[in-house]
């Protein structure tokens, strides 16, 4: 399967491009360990692949 026909067939199935999937659920986990309220701001976007808070905030406002 090549690369475009896979997004697009993703896209159809999750109603959205693959990267907004990833972003989101990578933001649904960064919510999830602070829900735990044990770990601080910078910990959770780390953990949650995000390069630092200021980068997790602006992935939060999409």
């Amino acid at each position: 399967m090549s690369p475009s026909h896979f997004k697009a067939l993703f896209k159809q199935f999750a109603g959205m491009p693959v990267h907004q999937y990833v972003i989101r659920c990578r933001v649904q986990y960064a919510i999830d360990l602070l829900s735990r309220g044990c770990l601080p701001l910078s910990d959770v976007a780390s953990r949650a692949g995000f390069a630092d808070q200021v980068t997790w905030r602006v992935a939060c406002d999409d």
